[in-house]
This record gives C-alpha cells, structure tokens and sequence, in this order.
C-alpha cells in the first residue's frame, strides 16, 4: 500500500466520523483539588491562630538555645500573623474556585 492507495481509501470515509473526531472531549475539572487547598490553609489557618492565642514565645529565657534563634523565636509573632492571613486568603481564593468550579452534568 502506498500514499496514493491509502489517500483512496480515506475518501470512503463517511463525513460524520470525520465530524466526530474533530470534536474535542468535553474536559472534566478535578474537584479534589480545590477542596485539599482549603483544607491546607484551614489547616495553616488553625495552626498558626493557636501558636498566636496559646503559644507563649516572648518567654525565652527558660529555653536552651542560641541568642540568634531565641530572637528568631521571640520575634515570630509576625511571621505566624503573616500565616494567619495566608491562610485566611488561601482558604476565600479557595472557596472562590469552588463556587465557581462548573458543576458535573450527568
């Protein structure tokens, strides 16, 4: 069989199979994925609003550490505030894509 035999042969072809190939699948979301980001930054948000109310790193003179990370420790009330609205903010993008996400036709 050469080019001009199989050239031949696709013409017999019916014009709704072509049409049908050419359609493309209709792409279905995976909806996991929006729901596992609001459980990480549920997640963060929880932990990072706990160590803020019932974390107690101002006190560290009673920890052993270096001076370098005790002011690390002692300054990261920013950073887990900074946490905080990370997690506040990933977890409303979130609800927003799920809200948004279109809805699997059956």
């Amino acid at each position: 069989m050469n080019g001009l035999d199989f050239l031949d042969g696709l013409s017999d072809v019916d014009m709704k199979y072509i049409a049908e190939a050419d359609e493309r699948p209709a792409r279905r979301r995976v909806q996991w994925q929006h729901y596992a980001a609001l459980a990480a930054c549920f997640a963060l948000t929880v932990f990072s609003g706990a160590m803020l109310l019932f974390g107690n790193t101002s006190d560290t003179s009673s920890m052993d550490m270096p001076e370098e990370l005790a002011s690390i420790v002692s300054s990261s009330s920013a950073l887990l505030w900074m946490v905080l609205i990370a997690g506040i903010l990933g977890m409303i993008v979130a609800i927003v894509l799920i809200a948004k996400a279109p809805k699997e036709q059956n």
